[in-house]
């Protein structure tokens, strides 16, 4: 095992062969998949996956090639899926991705964070200020945040990661 996603109901880990395996709370497709069984089993996407994060209800896994899919609860739509239904019960393509190069992914508790080539994109509930945006809508597609430029004088390194936790 080489990486290791917990939600509030349901795990996930990933192989050094990147294979993604998920147990636990099968609501909402916690799982990525329909089984109802409470012992890890593999979730396929097509190719081999290379990062996986979790949040309370929900997943994000990248594969290889630099994809994006989500799955689990998406009531706020923290899957970037472009919809707000509530249950996303096998990896679903975050397209709104497909032109950017993502490097990190993570979850909140009912939001998403990506670092990609252009800076950081969010989706899901902006409540409080969650995403950086300045308004607490909910955005079932990602948007790049209102993040200042990196000014390459003062400083010369763009961000390498991106983190949430809960409700920031």
């Amino acid at each position: 095992v080489s990486a290791v996603a917990l939600g509030s109901t349901s795990s996930a880990a990933l192989t050094a062969d990147g294979d993604l395996f998920t147990w636990g709370d099968i609501s909402k497709g916690r799982r990525g998949r329909r089984a109802d069984d409470s012992f890890p089993k593999r979730v396929f996407v097509g190719e081999g996956i290379s990062k996986i994060a979790s949040g309370m209800g929900h997943t994000l896994i990248m594969t290889v090639s630099g994809c994006v899919f989500g799955f689990g609860e998406n009531r706020f739509g923290q899957c970037g899926i472009g919809t707000f239904r509530d249950d996303v019960w096998s990896p679903s393509r975050v397209a709104a991705l497909d032109a950017l190069a993502v490097f990190e992914l993570c979850c909140g508790w009912n939001h998403s964070l990506f670092l990609t080539n252009l800076g950081v994109y969010g989706c899901g509930c902006a409540k409080n200020g969650r995403l950086g945006t300045l308004q607490d809508a909910h955005w079932p597609t990602p948007v790049r945040l209102g993040l200042p430029e990196p000014d390459l004088v003062l400083s010369p390194v763009p961000a390498s990661l991106v983190a949430c936790v809960d409700a920031h």
